[in-house]
């Protein structure tokens, strides 16, 4: 299918059953994810670092943040013309629409600050749960309580890699499995 893509074959995607489109991004050690609401026209960047708190923050730790916003509205810009550009590729009824909505930032609940390690974790939780409702209606189960959430967090990190790991698509899926099960037969035996 991606060698048909890159061919130009677009006869392989239809975009008519596409409500949403999620792009995750690193920037500057941080992992968030831009989406395109196609059913309902909007532009949303989810990301779990709280802007709030720059009043706390160092001169360093500022100037990293301050960076990090710009180097955020740049890439979802940039992002949001290629996109645009492609949907009218293909004919896609509403690219004007979508050409037309700003980028909007969610101000999340459960957002922090640093827990660089942990951003890779939190935008799968929010590409995984987030479903184009508005944010008095979306809760992605994660807690307000820095502890909790440490908590979740790690119970997250496990569920993913584990799925990332005895995926059919891990070529190296039938390997892991039987050093699983060997590990397992060892433990009984004990």
């Amino acid at each position: 299918m991606f060698n048909g893509l890159v061919q130009g074959d677009t006869g392989l995607l239809s975009l008519k059953t596409v409500d949403l489109m999620f792009f995750p991004i690193l920037s500057i050690n941080r992992y968030y994810v831009i989406c395109f609401d196609m059913k309902n026209p909007a532009i949303v960047i989810i990301d779990s670092l709280d802007m709030n708190v720059k009043k706390k923050l160092t001169k360093a730790e500022k100037a990293t943040s301050d960076k990090y916003t710009t180097d955020c509205n740049i890439v979802a810009s940039k992002l949001k013309g290629m996109t645009v550009r492609y949907l009218k590729s293909v004919g896609y009824v509403k690219a004007g629409v979508i050409n037309s909505c700003k980028p909007k930032v969610l101000k999340l609940k459960w957002a922090t600050h640093g827990m660089l390690e942990d951003s890779s974790v939190l935008l799968m939780r929010h590409m995984e749960t987030f479903m184009g409702t508005g944010l008095d209606v979306w809760d992605c189960g994660l807690s307000t309580d820095g502890r909790k959430l440490k908590q979740q967090i790690l119970g997250l990190r496990k569920k993913y890699a584990g799925k990332i790991l005895l995926s059919p698509i891990n070529m190296h899926e039938k390997e892991i499995k039987a050093a699983f099960g060997l590990l397992l037969k060892k433990k009984k035996k004990c």
